[in-house]
């Protein structure tokens, strides 16, 4: 039976297209990435990755399966949040982004929790996990493109051409 945990390897190798950077944006070792990916293809019965020295290709049947493996991640992600947001509290990670010179003017000074006996004032979220970035534009795209949160904003991008 494959794993979520061998899918999201494998979504960050296509990402990547490195062991070692993969295994970086997973938080593990290169070696257990290298473990996981190969016992998924084993479970799979296809090569998924073309191993090269200093080079990694998906195969087409690697780029296929990481394309439906995203799918299923996203998925099991709308599962939790569903889970979560029955309960009616907002829950889960935001990620606030926003160039220094707007900064001041558009982020919260205080985004921890508040005690209950201020829990009507604006920006309580018990559980919500924020994580702020003040960097310039190029910097604030990257982080776009590649966070994983559940909810993102991103203040002084340029417009999409």
């Amino acid at each position: 039976m494959i794993t979520l945990r061998q899918l999201r390897y494998l979504s960050a190798l296509a990402k990547h297209g490195h062991f070692g950077r993969a295994a970086e944006a997973c938080s593990v070792t290169q070696p257990a990435l290298s473990m996981q990916i190969r016992d998924l293809e084993r479970i799979l019965g296809v090569a998924l990755v073309e191993r090269r020295p200093g080079d990694v290709m998906l195969t087409d049947v690697g780029r296929e399966i990481a394309r439906r493996g995203e799918d299923v991640l996203a998925a099991s992600r709308d599962l939790v949040d569903f889970a979560r947001h029955r309960s009616g509290l907002l829950t889960g990670r935001l990620m606030l982004g926003v160039i220094p010179s707007l900064a001041p003017y558009l982020l919260p000074r205080d985004l921890s929790p508040r005690p209950k006996s201020r829990r009507n004032e604006p920006m309580y979220l018990p559980h919500v996990a924020a994580a702020v970035a003040a960097a310039r534009a190029e910097s604030l795209e990257q982080l776009a493109a590649h966070s994983s949160a559940h909810a993102r904003a991103f203040f002084g991008l340029p417009a999409p051409p």
